[in-house]
């Protein structure tokens, strides 16, 4: 309990004991399937699974192109999320959430995101990261 006690007032943990149960609210909030938690022996495992949109008429591509064309899909909130929680994220890191989708399709989504103006990539190629576009001027 001293250890999370430091943690807390060094600003890395908000509450003890509650971490798990806050992100399965957020996922339920935004209709996201849930995510699987694992115990390990050094610490614990979290497998996240992609959500796909289907539309009524449109169909599985009809549905995946309406988001992409148009508002949001749950992914690229799920990327907006990670970047405004992790300022500076590089590319291996988003993808490090995400099972089961490729590294081209969260490229091509952060492409998206950028064309729409709502996040940016900083700094050099190798070491550089992706950040939320504070629209507030």
């Amino acid at each position: 309990m001293q250890i999370s006690g430091i943690f807390k007032e060094m600003g890395l943990i908000e509450r003890y004991g509650t971490g798990i149960k806050r992100v399965r609210a957020l996922f339920s909030d935004y209709q996201l399937p849930e995510p699987e938690f694992k115990q390990l022996q050094d610490g614990f495992w979290v497998r996240v699974k992609a959500a796909v949109e289907e539309k009524q008429n449109g169909g599985l591509n009809g549905g995946l192109n309406d988001g992409l064309n148009g508002g949001l899909t749950n992914t690229d909130d799920i990327i907006l999320s990670i970047i405004d929680k992790n300022q500076g994220i590089q590319l291996k890191g988003i993808i490090s959430f995400f099972e089961n989708v490729s590294q081209r399709t969260i490229e091509r989504q952060i492409a998206e995101l950028i064309k729409k103006g709502l996040i940016e990539r900083r700094g050099s190629r190798k070491t550089g990261g992706y950040f939320i576009v504070n629209n507030k001027k």
